[in-house]
C-alpha cells in the first residue's frame, strides 16, 4: 500500500485545534466504532443530548451505554455535527455551544473512547446542495469555526460532510453526464479538501461518500466509481470514508449479506490502493408495517454478514461504525436502525440481537 493503513498497525496521528498548537493523540489501528446520535428517542438527538447532558436522568444512561459500549470491544464513537439539525447550528457555533461538544468530549475521554467527528454545513434543505457562491465561503467559515475550537485530546478523525455523492451509477463530478447533485457534492468536496489542506495541513482528516445505493440493487460499480474519483481530485487524502449499507430481501440469510459485501469490498481494492474508512454500516426492521414483515431477525443476519465478509472473509480490520448504537425513530414511519431498543427504569440500554455479533466481532481476537 502508498499509504499507511490504519488496519494493521497501531500509529500516532497528529491533530491540530489551531494553526500554530498541536495535539497527538495515540490512535489504535484496529477501529471497531459506532455511531452515537439518539439517545433514548426520535427527540433526544444529539443537539438534544448536548444540551442536558449533565442532567440526571440523561447522565445515567450516557454513562451506562457508554460502559456497554467498552464491553463490547467499541473504541470509538462517531459524533455528528450537522448545520441542518438544528437551527442556531446552521450559523458558525457560539463559543457557548463548542463548549457543550467539549464537555461530551471529555465524557468519552474519560471512558478511553476515541472519537471521529462528523462535520456536515448547512444544505438546502430541497435539493442537498451546499451553498457553491465564492467557492463555498459559507461552508469553510462554518467548519472554521469547529474546527479551530474543538479540544482534540481523544479526536483522532474529522470528516468535512456527510452522505456526500460526487458519484452516483449516472457518472461523477466532472463528467458530462453527472448529475446537478454530484457536480456540486463534488465541487465542494474539491474546494473544502483544498481550504483543508492549505489551512489545517496537519488535521488528520477524511469525507463520507454514499458508497451503496439501494436503487442499483446493491451494484458494486458505485465504490470503484469513487474511489477512482477521490484518486483524481483529493491527493493527499488519507483514507476514503464511505457508508455501506446493504439492501436484501426479508428473511436473507447471513450468508447473502456476506456476499453482497464481498463483491463491494472486492472492487474497491481493485479500484484503488487507498485504505477504506467504513464510515457507517447497519440495518434497519420493521415492526409497524403490515407491507413489510422485516423484523429484528432481518437485523441480525445483516450484521452478520457485514462483519462475518469484512472481518474474517477478508482477513482486514476495516475501521467501520454501526448505525446505530442508541435508540433512534422511525425514519419513514415505520423503519428502525436502532441497536438500543430502549432504556430500563435503572437507565441500562436494552440492546437488540445484532448487539451481540457487533460484540462477538469487535472483541474477537481470531478469526475461526
Amino acid at each position: 500500500m502508498r499509504l499507511i493503513k490504519l488496519i494493521n498497525i497501531a500509529t500516532l496521528l497528529t491533530v491540530v485545534f489551531s494553526s500554530s498548537s498541536l495535539y497527538a493523540a495515540a490512535i489504535s489501528g484496529d477501529v471497531r466504532g459506532v455511531t452515537f446520535f439518539y439517545l433514548d428517542g426520535g427527540s433526544q438527538d444529539f443537539p438534544w443530548v448536548l444540551d442536558n447532558q449533565d442532567s440526571a436522568d440523561a447522565a445515567l444512561k450516557i454513562n451506562n451505554l457508554l460502559g456497554e459500549y467498552k464491553r463490547a470491544g467499541v473504541n470509538w464513537v462517531r459524533l455528528l455535527v450537522a448545520g441542518n439539525h438544528r437551527a442556531e447550528w446552521r450559523q458558525p457555533p457560539t463559543n457557548a455551544t463548542v463548549a457543550k461538544l467539549n464537555a461530551f468530549l471529555s465524557k468519552l475521554n474519560q471512558q478511553g473512547l476515541l472519537v471521529e467527528i462528523v462535520l456536515i454545513p448547512p444544505v438546502d434543505d430541497n435539493t442537498g446542495m451546499f451553498d457553491s457562491s465564492n467557492a463555498f465561503a459559507s461552508s469553510k467559515t462554518w467548519l472554521d469555526g469547529w474546527i479551530s475550537r474543538i479540544n482534540y485530546a481523544n479526536v483522532g478523525m474529522i470528516m468535512l460532510g456527510g452522505d456526500l455523492q460526487p458519484c452516483r451509477l449516472s457518472g461523477c463530478e466532472g463528467d458530462p453526464a453527472a448529475e446537478a447533485l454530484p457536480k456540486n457534492h463534488g465541487a465542494y468536496i474539491r474546494a473544502i479538501w483544498a481550504w483543508k489542506q492549505a489551512v489545517y495541513p496537519n488535521i488528520y482528516a477524511s469525507y463520507e461518500a454514499i458508497g451503496l445505493q439501494i436503487q442499483s440493487n446493491n451494484s458494486p460499480a458505485l465504490i470503484g466509481m469513487l474511489a477512482k474519483w477521490a484518486d483524481k481530485n483529493t491527493p493527499g487524502l488519507p483514507t476514503l470514508g464511505a457508508s455501506f449499507y446493504i439492501d436484501l430481501p426479508n428473511g436473507s440469510s447471513w450468508t447473502a449479506y456476506a456476499y453482497a459485501i464481498d463483491l463491494i469490498l472486492q472492487k474497491y481494492q481493485e479500484s484503488t490502493a487507498r485504505p477504506l474508512w467504513i464510515d457507517e454500516y447497519g440495518s434497519s426492521y420493521v415492526s409497524t408495517n403490515p407491507a413489510n414483515t422485516r423484523t429484528e431477525n432481518d437485523q441480525k443476519s445483516a450484521f452478520e454478514g457485514f462483519l462475518g465478509s469484512s472481518v474474517c472473509w477478508h482477513q482486514n480490520r476495516y475501521p467501520k461504525f454501526a448505525w446505530i448504537a442508541g435508540n433512534d425513530w422511525p425514519y419513514d414511519g415505520f423503519s428502525v436502525f436502532r441497536l438500543v431498543r430502549g432504556f430500563t427504569s435503572g437507565g441500562k440500554p436494552d440492546f437488540t440481537s445484532a448487539w451481540n455479533t457487533v460484540s462477538q466481532y469487535y472483541n474477537l481476537a481470531t478469526c475461526p
